[in-house]
Formats: structure tokens, sequence, C-alpha cells
């Protein structure tokens, strides 16, 4: 008798399915006894019978649009063919020859597309690592970080008028490589803010206050209570300065009190129940380095103007509510005024500029502060509220003081002589002049005579006009 051969026990197992028990007999008989043309029929029913070929997931992107297929093809070329996807004069990616993976996308350029391949450097990661060792601010590179090179298959699609290159594929070359700084926090406190510097610590005894408990009206500094603010000894704590009281945050000291004597504190809460839960306890105190608050308040015309001002800077504001000015506002505006001096900080608009002409005339010494108009745009809106910290910053930099017996440095021949007058663009160059002087843009006449009010000396004038005409290369 013969014996089954290789193929017959694998067919064999092939039929051991449960759904293929009633061919078995047969079919073992014809491929081990009979051979020849049987078993050519055997391996017929076989291939008939064996389970289907696995398919694969794919999408194809073309004509700007992905759509997603099933295919039992193994390579590209077979499967954009049984798609009936028409590849005349079209580039492929990846090549037709390539194996179809499960999830890939095969890209079917246009017939005006391109295909190129460009190596692209990869920017190197940064790890910043607080090191207690270093001083506050100092860094150092422990790790040189290098940059990598990706090689990117790109489409260069020509549209009317332009080129546009899309990614195809990309391939890491080189790994970039991490840079790592230590970056200096000795004598540094973590604060909700980030790190700050301290100059030194103090252990005091604390309590708090608030409406009704203690505070009724403004503070010794003619500072509206609010949380942030705490009373005491000027002697030991100067006035202005910034702190920072764990488990309360950042304050200013502003305030001051008739039991307020020594190493004693008291925080301004906003609730007498916030009162109660704080009690009186020993607290470690951080004096910060280089933080006071601004001297002067700020005059501005709205609640989100200060918003905006107290993101660059801490400081004392008083709120316009536009040009209606009411007499309690006008009041707290004279004894800011008198105690501390005013900075005018309204909107560079019409409005803004009536405003300040207002306070001006009532207040001749106030501080003037002028953000410029294009740093101070918002689409249909105008405001202080819109600056950026840097622009109010740079605004506060250049504070400028109207003089009571102002001298006549510069005359009307002086802007003309200069384009600021009488010229096509003398507008925007009286406004990029005004910016980098402080004196905020004007008409020519208003212009005039901000130069001679506020102290702009010749030597200033012409140091930005040197920045505003700069000279030509070679002269």
């Amino acid at each position: 008798m013969m014996l089954p051969t290789n193929r017959s026990l694998s067919l064999l197992r092939l039929f051991l399915h449960p759904r293929h028990h009633w061919l078995l007999v047969l079919v073992f008989f014809l491929a081990t006894v009979c051979g020849g043309p049987a078993a050519s029929a055997a391996a017929a029913v076989a291939d008939h019978l064996a389970e289907p070929p696995a398919t694969r997931s794919i999408r194809v992107a073309r004509m700007g649009t992905v759509r997603e297929y099933s295919t039992a093809e193994k390579t590209v070329d077979k499967a954009l063919q049984k798609l009936n996807i028409n590849l005349a004069g079209r580039q492929v990616y990846p090549d037709l020859g390539s194996k179809v993976e499960n999830g890939m996308i095969i890209h079917v350029l246009g017939s005006k597309s391109y295909m190129s391949t460009e190596e692209v450097p990869v920017p190197f990661p940064k790890q910043v690592v607080d090191d207690p060792s270093l001083p506050y601010g100092e860094e150092k590179v422990e790790q040189t970080g290098r940059p990598g090179l990706d090689r990117v298959t790109y489409e260069n699609v020509t549209r009317t008028g332009f080129q546009q290159k899309i990614e195809l594929d990309r391939v890491q070359v080189t790994k970039p490589v991490q840079e790592i700084i230590r970056r200096g926090v000795k004598q540094a406190v973590w604060t909700p803010e980030g790190y700050q510097p301290y100059r030194y610590k103090l252990t005091v005894e604390s309590s708090a206050y608030t409406w009704g408990a203690g505070a009724s009206g403004l503070t010794s500094l003619g500072l509206t209570p609010r949380k942030g603010i705490l009373a005491v000894d000027p002697r030991v704590i100067p006035y202005y300065t910034k702190l920072y009281i764990p488990g309360y945050g950042m304050a200013m000291a502003g305030d001051t009190g008739g039991a307020i004597r020594g190493h004693r504190i008291d925080l301004f809460m906003n609730s007498v129940w916030e009162c109660y839960q704080w009690g009186r306890r020993d607290v470690e105190i951080y004096v910060l380095r280089g933080a006071k608050l601004l001297k002067e308040v700020l005059i501005v015309e709205g609640k989100m103007d200060t918003v905006a001002v107290r993101r660059a800077l801490d400081c004392e504001t008083i709120e316009t509510g536009g040009f209606a000015l009411r007499p309690g506002t006008l009041r707290q505006i004279e004894a800011a005024y008198k105690k501390r001096g005013i900075i005018i900080l309204t909107d560079p608009d019409g409005s803004g500029e009536r405003i300040r002409k207002f306070l001006t005339e009532r207040f001749p010494q106030a501080g003037q502060a002028f953000v410029p108009k294009k740093d101070a745009m918002a689409p249909g809106d105008v405001g202080i509220e819109q600056a950026k910290p840097e622009a109010i910053l740079a605004a506060l930099a250049k504070v400028r003081h109207e003089q009571f017996s102002p001298a006549v440095v510069f005359a009307a021949a002086d802007l003309q002589a200069h384009g600021l007058s009488g010229a096509p663009d003398a507008a925007e160059r009286r406004a990029r002049l005004g910016e980098l002087l402080g004196i905020g843009y004007g008409t020519a006449k208003k212009f005039l005579r901000r130069l001679n009010t506020y102290g702009v000396t010749r030597a200033e004038f012409d140091a930005a006009l040197a920045r505003l005409d700069p000279p030509a290369h070679g002269e």
C-alpha cells in the first residue's frame, strides 16, 4: 500500500476544518491512491476551499481627496490596477513595486506635479534643569544640543501663479541630540509666578484683616485695600516692597497700623471667613529682590485697562470710566496727585486724548505715557487693554512731564524741514517719531507743542531722527 506524501498530509490538515469533513474521504483518496490528473484535481479542490487571502486597509490620495479601500493585492501597482485608477502620465509614491502594508497611504500625483527629496534639519529639543547651586539667573550648558536630519519627500504642485510643496513622507536620517541647560535658582523661591529671587527671609507674626474687620477707606499709602496688600512696620519692611508669603501668595507692603510694630504683618483678605481661616500664625516671608511697586498711580480709562497694565507690572490704578469723570473720581485722582504723583495712560484715540487734555489742565505736573496706536489695536477696537506688557513697559520707560515755563526749542520750520509737516507721509513720520520720543501721536500743531512742553532736547530729537532715517550704506 502506498504511504501518504507530504502534500497529502497538508491537504489532510486543511480538510480537518469542520466545514470540510464531507470532502475529506474523496480528496484523500484522489491525492494518495489515484495520483496523476486526479491529484491535480484534488489540489484544485484544495485551492478552492482554502481560506481567502488577508485584506489590508489602504488610503489613496489623489486629486485633493483621500479615500479608504481594502485590498488583497500584495504590491502597490496591483492594488491600484484592481481599483481601476488611471496612472497614465502620473507619478506614484511609494513606488509601484512597493509592498502593500496595512494602513499605508498611496499618493497618486497630479499630471502637473513632480516629486522631490530634500534633507531637512530638525531643531534639537531643550531641557532646562533647575540647579540650586548656581546663582539665580545664571545658566550653564551641560550638554550641547545638535540638530537632527530628516529626508523628506515632497509633491511639488504647480498652481496658478505659485508653487506649493506637500510633504508625502519623512524618514529620520540623524536623530537630534537634546540640549541640557542648568538654570540657577540659588536664593530663589518657587511661587505661582515661577522662581523669584529674594534678598532675605524673615520670620514674622502674621494676622489678617478685611472690610469691616480692620479695613476702612484707603490704606496709609492711599491705596484701595485688596488681596495682596499687607500692613507692615515701614522701619522693618519699607513701603512698596514686594514679598512672597507661603500660603498667601505675592504681596506688597502698602499699609501700616497702630498695632503693627517690629516683626508683625497684617494681610488683607477678601472676607471675614478667610481671616478666621488664617488666624494668627508665625510665617517665614521672602523679601523679593529688586521688586517694588510703581510709585505713581496710573490713570487709565477702564477696568480692562487695569488688567492689562497689571500684567506688565505691579501698580495702583484709578479708572476714569470714560470722559464723564465723576466728582468722587476726580477727588481720588487729586489725592493721588498730591501724595504720590500720577501718570496719565489713556487710550491712543480721540476720546483718550480729550481725557488726557482735561486731566493735564487740572494736574499740570502729571506724568504723560503714550502707547503707540499700532501697539494698542485689535479688530474693531483701540485701547490700552489691547496692548502687550512690553508695549506698556516701553511707554512707562519714556514718561514725560509738562514744564511750567517751556523753552521754545522747536519751531514749525523744524517739522517742515524733517518731513513732519506738509509731506505726504508726515502723519506716519510723526507717529513713529512720537513713539521714539515717548510723546505720542498728534497733529503738527499738537506735536510741536509737546516737543516744547515735554522737555524734549535738540539732542534727543536728532538722535530719534537718526533712528527714523538711518543713513544709507556708505554715507
